[in-house]
């Protein structure tokens, strides 16, 4: 089987999409990488778009890229599959997915999957999360309230501002803020209310601008005891399930993906964008509590992932074996009720 494998290009920094290429890679006798930049020029989307027009692969994988798909679906190509993440998904019309019956999606947020079945649509669900170092603990004692926030859209309700007064409600009392925006957003800094360095009267702040690499990030981001989630939603957010893996205690607007992986008050915490207060009042000992909840929920998963692997690879090469899932949202088994219902009220 050849492989036409459409993704994002800063994913090539990230590696955060190399999982689905190396179940790929082993199931595939060729896979071809096609980077595209998001928020690209209309030309060399075109360009790409009039290159795989012309491609003979077996199958095409678009991961968070079905606006490319959407624009090759009707040129029976081959087999799709889209991988689209929930946070790009939103707003998307019912009429737009619908246009993919014919493709299969995988769906790493549930949901988006449910929205995807209710629609009709092929789809399989997974929760995934990055390997885990076995030496991680939860954070037993609580020696200061210290948090990292990355400000990727300062323009956004989830800025610095907001984060500032999560942290006056939760009594952090050192914040380091890394401020460096999304590159595809038109954004203008929005600056500590302190400066780097200095303390105020409730919070200390330092500042990052860049890391020369994902172990220098982490040297920094990794040690706070809180983890504020950088975005409004996600579509799979790795930055923030790394944190869980390491127990630090996510906080993040209670929306999916994160609120599909956290619970509040014991895996994490969560509190509505549109109103962003902590009623909860969190001792010490409520913290280490939560602590130890995301790394027992970060090892589940996991543990989940790692079981599931054959079920993905097996969806991947589509090799029409049939997999038992504790997932009662899946397209089979909602397939299975409609028809029931059907007969039923017919």
């Amino acid at each position: 089987m050849r492989v036409c494998f459409v993704d994002h290009s800063y994913h090539n920094k990230t590696r955060s999409t190399q999982f689905v290429f190396n179940a790929l890679k082993k199931i595939s006798e060729k896979v071809d990488e096609f980077p595209i930049f998001p928020g690209v020029s209309l030309a060399d989307e075109d360009a790409l778009v009039e290159e795989l027009a012309q491609s003979d692969y077996d199958h095409y994988v678009f991961f968070q890229t079905e606006d490319i798909a959407n624009r090759l679906i009707d040129l029976d190509l081959g087999r799709f599959t889209i991988i689209p993440m929930y946070d790009g998904a939103v707003g998307r019309s019912d009429a737009f997915w619908q246009q993919f019956l014919g493709a299969q999606f995988i769906s790493f947020s549930r949901t988006l999957h449910e929205q995807l079945t209710e629609l009709e649509c092929n789809s399989a669900y997974f929760q995934y999360i990055p390997p885990i170092d076995p030496s991680a603990t939860e954070r037993s004692t609580i020696n200061r309230r210290d948090a990292f926030f990355w400000e990727r859209r300062p323009d956004s309700p989830l800025n610095l501002l907001l984060v500032e007064s999560l942290c006056q409600q939760l009594g952090v009392s050192a914040l380091h803020v890394h401020l460096a925006p999304d590159p595809v957003e038109k954004h203008i800094i929005t600056p500590p209310a302190s400066e780097p360095g200095s303390s105020g009267a409730a919070m200390t702040y330092s500042t990052s601008t860049w890391f020369k690499d994902h172990k220098e990030y982490a040297s920094i981001s990794g040690l706070p005891l809180f983890f504020f989630a950088p975005r409004v939603r996600e579509g799979i957010g790795m930055a923030t399930l790394e944190a869980m893996s390491r127990g630090q205690i996510v906080v993040a607007p209670d929306v999916p993906t994160m609120n599909e992986y956290l619970s509040h008050g014991v895996s994490g915490i969560l509190y509505d964008i549109g109103d962003p207060k902590i009623e909860t009042k969190f001792s010490d000992a409520d913290l280490v509590s939560i602590s130890r909840g995301a790394i027992r929920k970060a090892r589940s998963v996991r543990a989940e992932w790692d079981h599931d692997q054959d079920r993905f690879e097996s969806y991947l090469s589509n090799d029409g074996r049939r997999w038992s899932t504790p997932d009662f949202s899946s397209h089979f088994v909602n397939k299975l009720r409609r028809a029931a219902s059907a007969r039923r009220w017919g």
